[in-house]
């Protein structure tokens, strides 16, 4: 078959199809071509289309049971674990995704509005910002100068090229230090933890259900497989 270098991009149909069928995996007819330039995909005939997709179907299948072929010869295992495991879980994911979930809008407003309100009442209660314009600064002095917490570092690339580890608190670095906060005892430390559960609630459930819900009241996830 032709080297993958010889052909592109190998992990497109058309890429696949050159290298395991020796055939192209487009059919665009001189028409086809034509009309692409002159009037873009929304303009196209259904007629030249309708020839594009079937040849396009029908390269896809030749493909898979090509590959399947070349598989069953060397790797049996594979493909029992793709009839066992694999088709399985995509059939469920697919089934997921068409069924959603169910989500009560009114309810995620009402926690959103909960969230900010106990968010910003720990603000106030401690004296300092713990999220937006200026909020690293006291984040910092509360971590570092008054909980004393261990100060975790970052490689960041300078413009010479060369690597310098500085204190961070970025998402990684926040992860851990939750960890710490789960063991200490100071009451600051414990309004922190609060305030972080609210934030992670805001921002990770209430607010994206709402903004993300289908216009038939569900959620659904987007599967890239």
């Amino acid at each position: 078959f032709p080297s993958h270098d010889s052909i592109g991009d190998g992990y497109s149909l058309e890429g696949c199809c050159q290298r395991y069928l020796n055939e192209p995996g487009k059919k665009k007819s001189v028409e086809f071509e034509m009309m692409l330039k002159l009037v873009g995909w929304k303009g196209m005939p259904y007629i030249l289309v309708k020839e594009y997709g079937a040849h396009d179907a029908g390269q896809t299948y030749k493909l898979a049971m090509c590959l399947m072929k070349k598989i069953k010869r060397s790797e049996p295992a594979v493909i029992e674990f793709w009839k066992k495991v694999d088709m399985p879980n995509t059939k469920a994911l697919k089934h997921m995704k068409e069924l959603g979930i169910k989500v009560d809008q009114d309810f995620c407003a009402m926690m959103e509005e909960k969230c900010i309100t106990r968010m910003q009442a720990i603000e106030e209660e401690t004296g300092r910002r713990f999220h937006g314009t200026g909020s690293v600064k006291d984040m910092q002095e509360l971590f570092w100068e008054e909980l004393k917490l261990p100060k975790i570092y970052r490689k960041r690339k300078q413009k010479d090229g060369t690597f310098k580890e500085s204190p961070t608190l970025d998402a990684k670095a926040m992860e851990r230090y939750e960890v710490i906060l789960e063991r200490d005892s100071n009451p600051i430390a414990r309004k922190v933890r609060e305030f972080r559960g609210w934030q992670k609630a805001l921002t990770a459930f209430y607010r994206p259900y709402q903004s993300l819900v289908d216009s038939d009241g569900r959620i659904r996830t987007n599967y890239k497989a």
